[in-house]
């Protein structure tokens, strides 16, 4: 993506809140079509015209990701040197909760993070989900035991098939009626990666 600014500069790489603003305009539509979003009282479309106005879901997005600090540094590419690997990962997670959509969905977010930085994405976009309202899904490989605690259901798949879903806390009772008991030095997280 290139950026035309304003006053003859030239074309760069963007930065995280121009990637951000363009990810919600791309993905919410016009302005008249964001305020359908709240009632017809003057007092929401007034918060609606001032949060758009403030960029109030770009700023909540960075710093719930922890990106308020480089909102104005270049993403980067091949050419521009930008934020890091890792700042990079959760600019592309901030790009995907910039949409209004009922669902939040995740594939494989994890891939490049380690542990820490995994759980920390995962809490995250739990919560920002939580409180936007929607329903998240995300697929993951070997998850930790600490993410792995943060999911209200899972649903675990071993050759294309579905091995279990449901609530988190019934995952090892429902093997254990089946034959397959967990052994007690083990959690939930390293027995599901075991039998799936």
């Amino acid at each position: 993506m290139c950026v035309y600014r304003p006053a003859g500069q030239a074309c760069s790489a963007p930065t995280v809140a121009e990637t951000f603003e363009f990810a919600f305009q791309c993905q919410s539509g016009s302005p008249e079509s964001r305020k359908r979003d709240f009632d017809d009282s003057e007092e929401a479309q007034n918060y609606a015209v001032r949060s758009e106005k403030e960029h109030v879901r770009l700023n909540v997005a960075a710093s719930f990701l922890g990106l308020s600090d480089v909102k104005d540094t270049f993403v980067g590419d091949e050419i521009v040197r930008g934020v890091s690997g890792g700042q990079r990962r959760r600019v592309t997670v901030g790009e995907m909760i910039m949409s209004r959509c009922p669902v939040l969905c995740g594939d494989e977010i994890s891939t490049g993070l380690d542990a820490t930085s995994t759980f920390d994405m995962v809490q995250v976009l739990l919560y920002f989900g939580k409180v936007q309202k929607m329903t998240r899904v995300f697929a993951l490989l070997q998850a930790s035991p600490e993410t792995v605690s943060l999911f209200d259901e899972v649903i675990l798949l071993g050759e294309g098939k579905i091995l279990f879903a449901g609530p988190i806390e019934e995952v090892e009772d429902y093997f254990a009626q089946i034959g397959y008991q967990s052994p007690p030095y083990m959690d939930v997280a390293d027995f599901l990666q075991m039998i799936s």
